[in-house]
């Protein structure tokens, strides 16, 4: 009988170790596998995102049911306090290659949110993009369409006509430029579905800035239900 306890036992600490060793490793695996099965397509991923896990409470905005933190910065030469919202899912989970996490929305639905995309360097080409929209969570809907807006950046502020993105984000690295429009941009209609959903926009390149706008969502009977995005990945084609 003792025996027995002792096997049963080994075998629930190996149980126990072997999920831990697979959570640790499994965004690894998977992305792994995915890059196997789509051989031709090499991802390109941002190096930074916007909007970050924290967001600024603007003046006379209520906090009610919000979690907030308090940092103590410097401002002109004097220390001030400030107030921030955490994000509990903010746009770097749509951009992890890991399909536990993922993005959603902080605005009401009818609000279309908008995710700065920055790749720095540039990347050289664009080809296509994957999206994985399902509901991770029975409280999030998918977006019904995305647009995407893409931009090169310019060393110097250009002669030319340049039309630059909405409030655009401040690189300490790229001072005497900014991002221009390229090319028109491109919308994608959104299936409700879990499932991968990958679209050609045609060759991009230099691309330096994306601007993701979440244009709406599909029909939802919770009226608390926010626009939420699992994974999202720009690829080439070698």
């Amino acid at each position: 009988m003792l025996g027995v306890l002792v096997v049963g036992a080994a075998l629930v600490i190996g149980a126990i170790k072997g999920w831990q060793y697979g959570a640790r490793h499994g965004p690894h695996w998977f992305s792994a596998a995915r890059e196997r099965v789509f051989p031709r397509f090499r991802p390109h991923h941002p190096s930074s995102l916007f909007p970050t896990r924290y967001e600024a409470v603007k003046p006379g905005e209520s906090l009610k049911g919000a979690e907030t933190i308090k940092v103590r910065k410097t401002v002109r030469g004097r220390k001030v306090t400030q107030t921030l919202i955490v994000v509990p899912h903010p746009a770097v989970d749509a951009f992890d290659r890991n399909l536990s996490t993922y993005w959603q929305s902080t605005t009401s639905r009818r609000i279309w949110d908008r995710v700065r995309v920055t790749f720095n360097p540039p990347v050289k080409e664009f080809n296509d993009v994957a999206v994985f929209a399902g509901d991770p969570t029975a409280k999030t809907i998918v977006p019904r369409e995305l647009q995407m807006t893409f931009y090169t950046w310019e060393p110097h502020r250009p002669t030319t006509e340049c039309t630059v993105p909405p409030a655009e984000p401040k690189n300490p690295q790229r001072k005497g430029g900014t991002f221009c429009v390229t090319g028109k941009p491109v919308v994608f209609q959104l299936l409700n579905t879990p499932a991968e959903q990958r679209f050609s926009f045609g060759t991009r390149r230099d691309i330096g800035l994306i601007v993701i706008t979440i244009r709406g969502t599909h029909h939802s009977d919770n009226p608390k239900a926010k626009a939420a995005i699992t994974d999202i990945e720009f690829f080439d084609r070698f």
